[in-house]
C-alpha cells in the first residue's frame, strides 16, 4: 500500500459562508472495484486524524461538535469502492456545521451543496465539472485538484472585488438570487474582471414587462435608471416604434429625405415618461412567489403620501438581476453623497431589502360590531401595509411601526373574538390608535409578533423619520382616503 496522504479540506456551502476547515489523510481503499472497465481505479476513503491539533474552525461556537468526535472517534472508516468517503461520525459533524456539502467541483476544487450542484451542471462541464463524494469515482489527478485550490483559495479568487452593493446569498435566498451568484463567478467571472459589471455606472436602459394598475395584464415598458436625477423611469413602449421609424427612415434615406426621417424618430424619443420613481424612495424586492415568475421583482415607493406597488419581471434571469444590482448600487451612491461621514457598511445595510415579512391576517375595526376582513399584510421597514389583494398596486391602508419609546408596543390576546378563522389575535399599539389583527394559526401568530417586535425595538433612521412624518400629514390632510383610517 501506498503510505498515506494528508489532505487539508476546507468544507463549506459556496453560498452560505460558514466554514469548517478539517485536516483528514488520504489512504487507498483495500476494496477493489468489480467493475471491469474501473478495476485499475484505486478506493480511497477521507479518514479523520485523531488529534485535536487537526480539527480547525472559523467560529469558537462551532468546536463543540468537533471536541466530542475527536475523543469519541473510535468507529472504524465505511470503505466503499471508487468513492470517497468520511466515517460516520465526521461527516454527521460535518453536515451539522456546514450543511451537507456532499458534492464537489473537481475542476474549479470547491465543495459544494445539491442546490448549487445542480447550478453547476446547467453550466455545463466547460466552467464547472460537478461530481458526488460518495456515488461517483475519483481519479488520483481529481483529488490532487481538490487538495490544491479548495473553497478558500477559490473564494479568495473569485470574490477578489466583489461591490459592497452587490447582494451575497442566502439559504433563503430566491432560486435566481442564488444561480446569478454563481453564474457571475464562475461563469461570466465579473468578481475578477471589474469591467464586466455592467450595473456600476449609475445608468441603465432596457426593457420590462410590467403588470397594469387596473388590470393583471404584462406589457412591455422601457425603463431608464439615471443616477445623476435620482430616478427610475419607464415609458411606453418604444422599440418597435423606433424600428417602424428606422425602416421608414432607411426608405426616406434613399429617397434622399433624411431630414424628414430624422423628425419622424425624434418625435418618437421624446414621448413623457408614464410614471417617474425617485431612487432615494425606492425599495425593490424579488418577488417570485408572489407574481408567479422566476425572475421578478417588485418596486415599491411613495407617491402622493402612500405608497405605490410595481410589479415587473424578465425571461432572462441575468437581466433582473442586474436590474436589481443596478437599482442597489445606485442608491448606495446618493446615500455616500448624503452621508459622507458615514461609514460605508452603515451605509450598505440601508440598501433595499426583501419585506420582513408576508401572509394573510385578519383585521377588524375599533368598534365591537366590526366584522372580521381578510386581508394581505406586508411589513415593508416599519410599514405595516394591508391589501385586498397580494398584487394590489395600492395599499388599502398603512400603520408606520415606530419605536417603543414613543408608545409603539404590541399585545398579546388569548380570548376569543367572535371570528372562528381568526383564532389568534394580537393588537397593535400605535399613539393614534390600536390594531386589532388575528392569525389563523399560532405559528403564523408567533412569526408575525417576532418581526414586529424586532421592528418596535430597532432604532429610527432619518429616512424612517421622513416616511413617519409624510404618513402623517396624509392622515391629516382633507383628502377622503385617510392611510390611517379604519378600512
Amino acid at each position: 500500500m501506498v503510505g498515506a496522504r494528508r489532505v487539508v479540506g476546507s468544507l463549506y456551502r459556496e453560498c452560505f459562508g460558514r466554514q469548517v476547515e478539517v485536516e483528514v489523510s488520504l489512504a487507498p481503499s483495500p476494496v477493489r472495484s468489480r467493475d471491469r472497465s474501473s478495476r485499475s481505479k484505486r478506493a480511497f476513503d477521507f479518514r479523520a486524524a485523531t488529534y485535536a491539533s487537526s480539527v480547525k474552525t472559523s467560529a469558537d461556537r462551532e468546536l463543540g461538535p468537533f471536541e466530542s468526535l475527536i475523543h469519541n472517534n473510535n468507529h472504524p472508516p465505511r470503505q466503499s469502492s471508487g468513492s470517497i468517503n468520511m466515517t460516520f461520525n465526521v461527516w454527521k459533524h460535518l453536515t451539522t456545521a456546514i450543511k451537507n456539502p456532499d458534492w464537489a467541483s473537481y475542476n474549479l476544487g470547491i465543495f459544494i451543496c445539491m442546490r448549487c450542484a445542480s447550478i453547476h451542471r446547467s453550466m455545463g462541464a466547460h466552467i464547472s465539472k460537478v461530481k458526488h463524494l460518495e456515488l461517483d469515482r475519483w481519479e488520483d489527478s481529481q483529488v490532487q485538484r481538490m487538495k490544491e485550490v479548495g473553497n478558500t483559495a477559490a473564494k479568495n479568487k473569485y470574490e477578489e472585488r466583489v461591490p459592497p452593493c452587490y447582494r451575497r446569498p442566502t439559504k433563503n435566498d430566491p432560486q435566481v438570487l442564488i444561480e446569478q451568484w454563481i453564474r457571475a463567478k464562475y461563469e461570466r467571472e465579473e468578481f475578477c474582471h471589474p469591467e464586466r459589471q455592467n450595473y456600476l455606472s449609475g445608468y441603465m436602459e432596457g426593457f420590462l414587462m410590467k403588470r397594469g394598475k387596473e388590470d393583471s395584464r404584462y406589457q412591455r415598458r422601457k425603463f431608464v435608471l439615471n443616477e445623476n436625477e435620482d430616478t427610475l423611469k419607464y415609458h411606453h413602449p418604444c422599440e418597435d416604434c423606433g424600428r417602424a421609424t428606422s425602416c421608414i427612415g432607411r426608405f426616406f434615406d434613399r429617397l434622399h429625405l433624411k431630414n424628414f426621417a430624422r423628425w419622424r424618430y425624434h418625435v418618437k424619443e421624446n414621448k413623457e415618461p408614464k410614471g417617474v420613481l425617485r431612487l432615494s424612495e425606492l425599495n425593490v424586492a424579488f418577488a417570485p412567489a408572489k407574481i408567479g415568475h422566476m425572475n421578478s421583482m417588485q418596486l415599491t415607493f411613495m407617491k402622493d403620501g402612500s405608497t405605490r406597488h410595481i410589479y415587473v419581471y424578465h425571461e432572462d434571469p441575468e437581466v433582473i438581476n442586474y436590474w436589481y444590482m443596478a437599482i442597489r448600487c445606485a442608491k448606495l451612491h446618493l446615500l455616500q453623497v448624503a452621508f459622507p461621514s458615514t461609514p460605508q457598511s452603515d451605509l450598505v445595510l440601508r440598501l433595499p431589502k426583501d419585506f420582513a415579512r408576508e401572509g394573510w391576517l385578519w383585521k377588524t375595526g375599533p368598534r365591537s360590531s366590526d366584522v372580521h376582513r381578510r386581508r394581505w399584510f406586508t411589513l415593508d421597514n416599519r410599514k405595516l401595509m394591508y391589501h385586498d389583494e397580494p398584487l394590489d398596486a395600492y395599499p388599502k391602508g398603512e400603520i408606520f411601526i415606530g419605536h417603543e419609546s414613543n408608545g409603539y408596543c404590541i399585545k398579546v390576546s388569548n380570548t376569543g373574538n367572535g371570528c372562528k378563522e381568526a383564532r389568534f389575535p394580537f393588537h397593535v399599539v400605535t399613539p393614534e390608535r390600536t390594531y386589532s389583527l388575528a392569525a389563523t394559526t399560532h405559528e403564523d401568530r408567533a412569526c408575525w409578533l417576532a418581526v414586529i417586535q424586532q421592528t418596535i425595538k430597532r432604532p429610527l433612521t432619518p429616512q424612517d423619520s421622513t416616511i413617519e412624518a409624510t404618513l402623517v400629514r396624509k392622515r391629516t390632510s382633507s383628502n377622503s382616503i385617510s392611510i390611517f383610517s379604519g378600512r
